[in-house]
């Protein structure tokens, strides 16, 4: 009985932060309208590779890799959902125009890009293959990057059965320019 006076105080706030947190959901899901157009710094992006369409749609962020400047845009609902986009230092600041994808991830040509969608679970693409090209629009402190059925190759030691074939990843991210 002295053990379950211990842990009542403990439990009690339990219960109570869990039904206020339930209560919380249902006010979001009712207050906040759906997402129905990209919003700055948050993209979406689609892969499609064989039947499968998988898609991932979450908020934006600007890094490094090896380096190089990069855009990655998240899943909000799968960590490991993510699709990045490198740029060559000579590309940034970032000016609207049409850039080619280079070979190889992290380490692309001057004056090119490369990218990659990764899904933990799933499989890895990228656009190792040189193929197909990425639209920046810059407005102001704007940038927004779009880009349709450009094939992307399957990862040789990663990808095995269904996933083991090409993709083709379409979408748009906006992102703030600095």
């Amino acid at each position: 009985m002295n053990k379950l006076k211990q842990f009542a105080p403990l439990l009690l706030a339990v219960v109570l932060f869990s039904s206020c947190k339930k209560e919380e959901e249902a006010d979001d899901s009712t207050t906040t309208p759906p997402v129905t157009s990209i919003q700055s710094d948050h993209g979406k992006m689609k892969l499609v590779y064989g039947s499968t369409t998988m898609d991932l749609e979450g908020a934006c962020t600007i890094g490094n890799i090896s380096g190089h400047p990069t855009i990655t845009v998240q899943d909000a609902t799968d960590a490991g959902r993510t699709f990045t986009i490198s740029l060559m230092d000579n590309l940034v600041p970032i000016v609207s125009g049409t850039y080619p994808f280079s070979t190889g991830v992290g380490q692309p040509a001057a004056g090119t890009v490369g990218a990659m969608f990764v899904d933990d679970n799933v499989g890895y693409w990228s656009s190792d293959q040189a193929s197909g090209s990425v639209v920046f629009t810059v407005t102001g402190t704007e940038g927004v990057c779009t880009m349709t059925n450009v094939p992307f190759q399957p990862h040789p030691n990663i990808n095995t059965g269904a996933t083991a074939v090409t993709g083709n990843v379409s979408g748009t991210f906006k992102f703030d320019v600095q």
